[in-house]
């Protein structure tokens, strides 16, 4: 006879695979949507250059939409990790024994999550930097 209980198992492993994929999807969804917002503003890239704007210019755009856009889906994603975490916890608190006090933060984790969003947003804006400023010389050459 078996006597087990859901706080007797041990999912180090498991969680610490959640957690690599949790990480790869991140950089794959944010750098993905990050550059294909970019390429689709190719035209009003254009309109910009014709209008007169310098390299400089269009790279502060690049920049702080990258920005804007990483900031806020970090902040939005632990609001809502805080909340379903808090729900999880009320709704499991006959489950456990004892009842956890606080909830555990996994702060390495959280500075990986960071580290791996502004490095994909890094890396996107970079390469969209590069192509405006490749664009916008060709634009001013007349080519």
């Amino acid at each position: 006879m078996i006597a087990s209980s859901l706080t007797a198992v041990d999912v180090a492993g498991l969680t610490r695979l959640e957690l690599i994929f949790a990480l790869i999807v991140l950089a794959a969804s944010g750098g993905l949507m990050l550059s294909l917002g970019f390429a689709d503003r190719e035209r009003s890239f254009a309109v910009l250059v014709a209008l007169g704007a310098r390299p400089r210019q269009l790279g502060a755009f690049v920049w702080s939409e990258a920005a804007l856009v990483t900031c806020s889906g970090m902040v939005l994603g632990l609001l809502a990790g805080a909340l379903i975490a808090y729900v999880l916890v009320k709704l499991l608190t006959g489950v456990f024994d004892p009842p956890p006090e606080v909830l555990s933060v996994p702060w390495s984790y959280l500075v990986a999550l960071i580290v791996t969003s502004g490095g994909a947003a890094l890396l996107a804006a970079t390469g969209e930097t590069m192509r405006s400023r490749t664009h916008v010389t060709v634009k001013l050459r007349g080519e």
